[in-house]
């Protein structure tokens, strides 16, 4: 029996949590992998720039008023996979399955007294034909306005070289192992012997 996307999501990202920073795309996007990978499910990597707005400020930018004009409770913050960040790779990884793009990582995000309130992974419906179409992809979280926005082309591949996704091989076995029994555990696998 294969799990839900939504449950691998959250239980790979809570596993993940156990072990690293809240802004660890990198180690999520390759647990969640890993773990999909073992259900049977095909995950691959893609790194994007990401936007993420709150209602107000999505409003205020459909209305085209300058950011420096935005007034109120208008918030947005992203990652632009451009300019360079002191020790770290610029740019964002999320999965890529069938039919889905999966933000292992997305609650790294939230600001609740701004707005923007992610309590864990998003797996979003995949536009057809993205990302090979090009542009950007924007997904609307109904209960509260919030915009995300993601687009593929970062062209910093440093996330592959990193100890993230390359190194701590063991280690992040170990991490995938705790989701996939867990996973096991909640599905009821008559075969699980932990």
């Amino acid at each position: 029996m294969t799990p839900a996307l939504q449950r691998i999501a959250w239980v790979s990202r809570r596993a993940v949590r156990n072990e690293c920073a809240p802004d660890s795309c990198i180690e999520s996007t390759r647990v969640l992998i890993e773990v999909a990978r073992y259900f049977g499910v095909e995950v691959r990597p893609l790194a994007v720039r990401v936007q993420l707005f709150n209602a107000e400020a999505w409003d205020q930018l459909q209305a085209r008023v300058p950011l420096d004009e935005w007034t109120g409770g208008a918030f947005s913050l992203g990652i632009d996979g451009e300019a360079p960040r002191t020790g770290k790779w610029n740019g964002h990884l999320v999965g890529l399955a069938p039919g889905h793009v999966i933000d292992a990582s997305a609650d790294q995000f939230s600001r609740p007294a701004k707005g923007i309130t992610i309590d864990g992974p998003m797996v979003l419906p995949r536009p057809p034909g993205w990302p090979a179409s090009g542009g950007p992809a924007a997904w609307l979280a109904p209960d509260d306005g919030l915009r995300i926005i993601y687009e593929p082309g970062v062209r910093d591949p440093s996330w592959r070289k990193a100890p993230a996704w390359s190194g701590h091989r063991a280690a992040y076995r170990e991490v995938a192992g705790q989701a996939i029994r867990a996973l096991r555990t909640l599905e009821g696998d008559p075969d699980d012997r932990c």
